[in-house]
């Protein structure tokens, strides 16, 4: 991001909302991926109560964005 003087992102989150705005992802999948950091500080810091279902939910209605992400980043630069 440094060489093509793009902003750094205070928060995890940010990284990929800032992938989405310079083009480099679709912005669909920069909110979608930026929602699932929130997912998982709740996860790992346990800030709530975790919910099964929702962990479940999340894990077979998203994991398509990180595939996604994998494919764009990939074409962009390798």
């Amino acid at each position: 991001h440094l060489k093509k003087g793009l902003m750094a992102g205070e928060l995890a989150s940010d990284v990929f909302l800032l992938l989405g705005k310079y083009k480099i992802i679709e912005s669909k999948l920069a909110e979608n991926l930026a929602k699932a950091v929130g997912f998982r500080n709740i996860l790992i810091h346990e800030y709530a109560k975790i919910d099964n279902q929702l962990v479940y939910r999340y894990y077979q209605d998203d994991l398509e964005d990180l595939r996604r992400f994998g494919k764009e980043i990939s074409k962009k630069f390798l």
